[in-house]
């Protein structure tokens, strides 16, 4: 559980931050599609997070980072 709160924690703050940069350049496409993007990678990660039948991408990027919870 505590990979899932990384997670979207970690998708959250950088989604702020790119949308508040899009939001003051009015950068309305953009932003849907950054939006629609980082939900779908919010979906997968989560999806392969509470998966864990098998090790996924997730699993490793946040072992690379030494986040191995």
């Amino acid at each position: 559980m505590m990979m899932v709160i990384l997670l979207v924690a970690t998708v959250a703050a950088i989604s702020a931050f790119e949308i508040t940069g899009m939001a003051k350049r009015r950068q309305i496409k953009e932003m849907v599609i950054f939006i629609v993007i980082a939900l779908f990678s919010l979906a997968m990660g989560i999806y392969y997070i509470l998966a864990f039948h098998e090790k996924s991408l997730i699993y490793y990027a946040f072992k690379i980072l030494g986040l191995d919870l």
